[in-house]
């Protein structure tokens, strides 16, 4: 069952009481996904018909690195102040994750991983062309785990990875694993050792406001369309992204294989500027666009 809801539900959910005067709030489990800001569809004038452009994450508050953090740190403070002064306070549980590195360096060498099973990436070509046995982490991700259950001042150093999550789950609610990746996963449950809930003293009921970030030295100077369309496009970066995202549907289209992939290639290796670009994506979304009137 879909059960998605706005972020402005979540204090009166956490707030409500039954006839008992007992916490209404039944949820084992909510997903809080952060606002992406001007992401993938974000509007750009460059890209004239359909305005599409690439993401820029500006005024979210995922975190991303092309974005001020404070937009990520008022979202934790919201989410951490609404759990802390609702009547399930003492029997929660708040995991802040990260899903990506974010480009930064990482002095440790990711080690070898759980291959999940079974393995339809590896055998269904157009999910997996590469064959990616997915037994590789990658970067390390931040993650914070609060609870009054956990010791004050907490430093854990068992590896965890993002099946941690699921794999707490299971253990909590007699779920069976969904693969291999997150049966052998280590759960976060072991840190909440504490017999009695923290008092207010290690737990404060409202966290400072974050400091907002200030654009030092001059403003980019604004670009006119034209001049826009005639930049070359860099050699990394989210347009280039951008590009392989749509290069994607592309390469389904095409019906993958090998073919497939070498046209993709050279089709891409044929796009050198932003205006180059934006006929992309107008192209791929009017296709996309015309696939979905046809199943209407």
């Amino acid at each position: 069952m879909l059960d998605v809801h706005s972020l402005r539900r979540f204090k009166d959910d956490l707030h409500a009481l039954d006839a008992d005067n007992q916490p209404a709030y039944d949820t084992p489990y909510t997903f809080i996904e952060p606002n992406f800001g001007k992401s993938f569809l974000a509007p750009q004038k460059w890209f004239g018909g359909r305005k599409l452009g690439g993401p820029t994450y500006k005024s979210g508050s995922s975190q991303h690195p092309e974005d001020d953090p404070s937009g990520g740190e008022g979202l934790i403070k919201y989410v951490y102040e609404t759990i802390r002064n609702s009547p399930i306070w003492e029997t929660s549980l708040l995991i802040i994750l990260y899903d990506e590195h974010g480009g930064f360096y990482d002095s440790v060498k990711p080690g070898c991983a759980v291959t999940p099973e079974p393995d339809d990436a590896q055998t269904v070509p157009h999910v997996n062309p590469r064959g990616f046995g997915f037994d590789q982490y990658g970067v390390r991700v931040p993650a914070v785990v609060v609870s009054p259950l956990i010791p004050k001042g907490t430093v854990d150093h068992t590896e965890y990875c993002h099946a941690s999550v699921p794999k707490t789950l299971e253990s909590w609610l007699d779920m069976p694993a969904l693969t291999a990746r997150d049966a052998a996963a280590h759960g976060v449950g072991q840190l909440l050792s504490l017999d009695a809930p923290r008092d207010d003293a290690d737990c404060p009921r409202q966290l400072p406001d974050p400091a907002k970030f200030e654009m030092k030295g001059q403003p980019k100077t604004t670009l006119a369309d034209s001049e826009i369309k005639n930049l070359k496009l860099p050699a990394l970066g989210n347009v280039i992204g951008f590009l392989y995202f749509l290069l994607k549907h592309e390469f389904e289209k095409l019906g993958c294989g090998e073919e497939a992939e070498q046209k993709v290639k050279k089709k891409l290796s044929e796009i050198s500027d932003h205006g180059q670009a934006s006929d992309l994506a107008k192209e791929a979304f009017k296709e996309i666009e015309e696939a979905s009137r046809s199943k209407q």
